[in-house]
């Protein structure tokens, strides 16, 4: 998707707005698979309404100051946060914390005590891949990721191979237009479907570079559905979003980020016998 947008699609299509049956913010359709459509700007600014200026900052001085009084002023702050989101009283949210701080400290524990003699081949290329930009500043201020972006995870089978291409979401197909050369491969199906009366309703098409994901309404976890090389399909889904953290790779120019790739593109070294070449 492109950085700016700059305004409808094809045909004249506008930017998707929260509607009633968009909403603002995700909730489970089908339990634990996949959620309904949200407007993926809007969830965006209700996190950064309800979020105060101390968690969206990407300084990390800013981000790891703590009290000079032990951390007891920092619990009163913190409680008196939770009693002001979920509207209870103060004694409420800090046995809250309490109960909370229980499971933390289980955790805790297992993650000192709990360890693993040695990661898979895979593991240790998946942490390569996440770890290589992790905390990257560019060197060009300019390109730096603004306070409160939001990061989404996608999940795509095999890279782009050749220009054309579309990605379909919520009703539209956003076409690759960026090159002379890209075909609208969306054509055919929005013509097989409108030929006979499918009952699939009325296809809208787009200029893919003209969006962002912050116009889109989208569900996680639902797959969406990527085509590339004529007929070459896979299936997209979005599985994760969140707001950009200061341990982020905060460089724009190095988005989108590569974390993952098919376990079989991978070869072992042949010295180590663990690390990939």
């Amino acid at each position: 998707m492109a950085e700016d947008p700059q305004g409808g699609g094809a045909g004249g299509l506008q930017h998707p707005v929260p509607s009633a049956s968009h909403g603002s913010f995700p909730e489970y359709e089908l339990p634990e698979l996949h959620t309904r459509a949200f407007h993926v700007g809007a969830f965006g600014e209700l996190w950064r309404g309800r979020l105060g200026t101390r968690d969206l900052s990407l300084s990390e001085l800013q981000a790891a100051a703590q009290p000079a009084d032990g951390g007891t002023s920092d619990n009163g702050l913190e409680d008196a946060a939770v009693a002001g989101d979920l509207g209870c009283s103060l004694e409420a949210a800090a046995e809250l914390r309490v109960v909370c701080g229980v499971r933390k400290g289980l955790l805790d524990y297992r993650e000192e005590n709990i360890t693993i003699d040695r990661a898979c081949r895979q593991e240790t290329f998946a942490y390569e891949m996440e770890s290589h930009a992790l905390g990257k500043k560019p060197e060009n201020p300019e390109d730096m990721i603004e306070e409160g972006e939001l990061i989404l995870s996608v999940n795509i089978l095999y890279p782009d191979l050749y220009k054309s291409a579309f990605f379909y979401f919520e009703g539209t197909f956003y076409n690759d237009k960026r090159y002379p050369e890209c075909r609208d491969l969306s054509r055919t199906i929005i013509e097989w479907s409108e030929s006979h009366d499918r009952g699939y309703g009325k296809f809208q098409t787009a200029r893919m570079e003209d969006f962002t994901f912050n116009d889109l309404n989208v569900k996680l976890g639902f797959p969406y559905l990527y085509c590339h090389q004529g007929d070459c399909e896979h299936v997209v889904v979005i599985t994760d979003i969140r707001l950009v953290h200061h341990d982020d790779c905060l460089d724009r120019t190095l988005y989108p980020l590569l974390t993952k790739k098919h376990w079989l593109w991978t070869r072992k070294c042949f010295v180590c016998k663990m690390y990939t070449a």
